[in-house]
């Protein structure tokens, strides 16, 4: 009998979720980006990284707060116009309920995604694009679609699936 052999996915062998993610946000802000356009993009971003010392371990170990920040400000601010800022970056800690809220109220503005960090079932930075009453609306390169908050906690000792880190959490706003 054959062994079931099943393929690697995008995001298996590199940690590029932090630089797809950059790539969507434009996309999502001001695009639709082209194909050609994305690659350029992507690759404008491994060079600067690379030009500051920073590329050594995205493919290992993805991208990091500075890393995000640094790519925010000499990429999509200086080449798009797209601001953004941390919510959550200074204060108090917030349970999912402090996160959800606070962010339910930015995007569903036009013209805002936000970008999370969370890890548990994933290491991964994933854009969002709206909130339901149930779930996160996912714009994200490993095409998940819907993190249910019933599943999340700001909590690194909980239980539940995913831990989200409000302290690396990102709203980026249109031009």
């Amino acid at each position: 009998m054959k062994k079931l052999i099943k393929p690697y996915l995008q995001g298996d062998l590199d940690s590029y979720c932090g630089l797809y993610s950059m790539v969507n946000i434009a996309h999502y802000l001001t695009g639709p980006l082209t194909q050609n356009q994305a690659e350029d993009l992507m690759t404008y971003m491994l060079y600067i990284l690379g030009q500051k010392d920073l590329a050594e371990n995205v493919f290992s170990e993805g991208l990091g707060l500075q890393s995000i920040a640094f790519l925010a400000k000499t990429v999509l601010l200086a080449r798009y116009g797209i601001t953004y800022r941390k919510p959550f970056h200074l204060g108090q800690y917030p349970t999912i309920g402090g996160v959800v809220n606070r962010l339910r109220h930015v995007t569903l503005s036009r013209g805002y995604i936000a970008l999370i960090a969370i890890e548990g079932k994933y290491s991964h930075w994933v854009p969002i694009t709206n909130i339901t009453d149930k779930s996160l609306i996912c714009f994200d390169s490993s095409d998940l679609k819907l993190l249910p908050i019933d599943q999340i906690s700001t909590n690194e000792n909980s239980t539940k699936t995913h831990i989200l880190y409000p302290r690396h959490c990102y709203v980026f706003k249109k031009p």
